[in-house]
């Protein structure tokens, strides 16, 4: 009798990582789905890992509603802060040329993303950052390997218990 490869949907996977005075975290989750549905929740300022998170899960799985999940914590608190003067200054001329009632409040414009940043976020060296982000895709990897696996193994379980049933006489 031919055996049938069977895989499950559902899996759990952490794995973690340190580079560059920052330590992440990766989360992948897997439920039942009819074809693969990949959702990420990345830190602010890590949206380019995105197609990068959805080619490694479609190399991996198959079929599943896939939850991806990334936390990065800095390990040294810098307290340093800097305004990105350009930016703050557009985003003004911005709005004044859109109304020219224009009545600026601060926290607003201070929450908006790359006006106020860390020094070590302005200083960051590009292939410093490139580097780091190699680094992340690597253990996102063994996440993903390892949640590959852990629903291989419960589908290996799920057709022993299968075979084991005798089908039903109807007499």
């Amino acid at each position: 009798m031919a055996t049938s490869r069977l895989s499950s949907m559902t899996g759990f996977a952490r794995a973690t990582g340190e580079a560059d005075g920052r330590s992440w975290n990766w989360e992948v989750k897997s439920v039942n789905g009819k074809g693969l549905d990949v959702r990420c929740r990345l830190p602010s300022g890590s949206d380019a890992l995105e197609v990068a998170v959805r080619a490694s899960a479609m190399e991996r799985l198959k079929r599943g509603n896939v939850s991806v999940s990334l936390s990065v914590r800095r390990e040294q608190a810098q307290g340093q802060y800097r305004v990105n003067e350009e930016l703050l200054r557009h985003l003004l001329e911005t709005a004044m040329a859109v109304d020219t009632t224009y009545q600026p409040h601060v926290d607003v414009l201070l929450n908006v993303k790359g006006v106020v940043e860390t020094a070590e976020e302005a200083d960051e060296d590009e292939d410093q950052r490139k580097s780091r982000e190699a680094k992340m895709l690597v253990d996102l990897g063994i996440a993903l390997d390892a949640l590959a696996k852990m629903r291989a193994e419960e589908g290996r379980r799920l057709g022993i218990v299968l075979s084991q049933q005798s089908p039903k006489s109807n007499a």
